[in-house]
Order: C-alpha cells, then structure tokens, then sequence
C-alpha cells in the first residue's frame, strides 16, 4: 500500500525538481559560510553570526514552503493503491491527476462534499462492469473505491482516461446523499442510484447505459413500488439489467422537471418527496 503522493513527483506550475535541487545547493552554500564564520572573534563574531543565522533560518522557511508546495497537487484527495497488480508511476500519476480534477469540478455543485477526498484504487475483478472494465463504489463519509482490472488489453491507463471521471461523479453524488439520508429501502436505493446517474449524465456529460429507459419503464417503477421495503427485483438480467438505476433515473427526470431542481439540487431531499414527485400528473 502508499500513496500517490509517495510513488511520483508531482509539482506545482513552475514549481520543478531542478529548482529545489538549486535552492538545497545554495542553503547548503550558506551553511558552509556559517561554519567559516565561527573564525569570527568579539562583537564582529556576533553581529555576523546572527546576520547569518537570520539568513539560514529564512532559506529554511523557504525551502520548506517549497516542499509543501511541491508536493502532490490532487489537493482535496488523498489516493492509495491497493491489490496484487503494481501500478506504475504513469498509471498512478495519472489516476490522482483525474482524481483531483473531478473533485474540483464536483465540489461547487456538491458543497456538502467532505473536505478530504479517500480514494482507495484497487486491482482486481470483483464488482466489474464489464463495458468499462471498472467499477466504483462509496464507504461514507469520504471514500470512494474504484476497482479495476489491471489484466484487461487496453490497460489501466486507458481505463482511467475514458472512465474514472464519470465514475467519480456518480460515486460522489452516492457519498453526500449517503451521508444525510443513508440508504435503508428498496426505494431509497433506486433513488440513490437515480440521483447519481443523472449527475453524472447532466454534470459529467457522460451516457451511462443504466441510465437509459425505454417506454414502458411505468412498468418497472410499478414492479419497484409493490416490492417491500426490504425486497428485490426477481430477476436484472438481460433487458432488465440495472432496473433500479434505470428506474430511478426515470423517476429523477421527472421529479427534476416538476421542480425544476437539478440532481444535485436534489441530493438531500428525502425519497418519498422524490417519489411523489414524479408520480404527479403532468
């Protein structure tokens, strides 16, 4: 396990490894001419000494300043690698630039969203989507997982590039709805999931699959509405395949429209009010 921060060099514009090297070169210049002016003797030796001293001390104030702002600029994130598979410093550079980029885009549309952003990235197969070959999920109040396959032929890099930014959009609408109104219900899930996906659709600009439904997808959210709280849908295979997100994606359209509120308007209003939203007569 570590941190993005530790595997590459990440700087600030006009910030570069050659000019801290060139300010180390010099604070070490003057710590020699210190050590020269121990030859002093008297007052002279003080006033010197201490002239020196003040000079030492405000380089170190500098060069400090330098290596906290050189370092990694996902400022809001903080993301860790985890899994069998070893991300190289491209791939790893390359997810935390996406990473903080998306955070900051996400941020003004979401201000509820935690301060500091876990990103937790993880190789493997498990809660794949097999058309993006990722997949992403939250743990409230400030984590999002994004797993990957590692093995797939166009590689990690390419993977993040066309899906990580549209991925965190949804999981970060998923981690601000879920830390007000944690999901409990059926209902309350398939609102979630249709909140994130219009967010990310609309915000975003992606087309997610999940979130396109067909004529008769009253029939869906009918099916929805009679299962208990506690139920699931029978059978999401086939045409059914992400019944609840496209569902909820139906029924978020229509509350927006009938309220003329966004998704992340949204994010914190209650599933009953979304519900009976897009359930009333046009």
């Amino acid at each position: 396990m570590s941190t993005s921060g530790s595997t590459h060099k990440s700087l600030l514009p006009g910030c570069t490894v050659d000019n801290l090297d060139r300010s180390i070169t010099f604070y070490e210049a003057i710590g020699f001419s210190v050590t020269g002016s121990q030859r002093l003797q008297g007052q002279r030796h003080q006033r010197v000494a201490a002239q020196v001293a003040a000079t030492h001390l405000g380089l170190c104030a500098v060069l400090l300043l330098g290596i906290v702002a050189c370092r990694d600029t996902t400022v809001g994130v903080r993301t860790q690698f985890f899994g069998n598979y070893a991300f190289t410093t491209t791939e790893r550079r390359v997810i935390a630039r996406i990473a903080g980029d998306a955070v900051r885009e996400v941020r003004p549309h979401l201000p509820a969203l935690s301060r500091q952003i876990q990103l937790r990235v993880q190789s493997g197969k498990d809660h794949i989507i097999a058309e993006l070959g990722s997949g992403g999920t939250v743990l409230p109040p400030d984590t999002v997982v994004w797993i990957v396959d590692a093995e797939r032929p166009e590689g990690v890099t390419k993977i993040a590039e066309s899906y990580l930014r549209q991925t965190l959009f949804r999981e970060l609408h998923h981690l601000v709805r879920s830390a007000t109104l944690p999901p409990r219900t059926l209902m309350d899930h398939v609102i979630l999931e249709g909140l994130a996906t219009a967010f990310e659709r609309d915000v975003a600009g992606a087309g997610p699959p999940w979130g396109r439904y067909s004529d008769d997808v009253e029939k869906w959210v009918e099916e929805l509405l009679l299962l208990p709280p506690d139920g699931s849908p029978k059978d999401e295979h086939g045409d059914r395949r992400w019944i609840r997100h496209r569902a909820g994606t139906y029924l978020v359209d229509q509350a927006m429209k009938r309220l003329n509120r966004t998704a992340a308007e949204l994010v914190a209003v209650p599933t009953e009010e979304i519900v009976q939203a897009a359930r009333l007569s046009p």
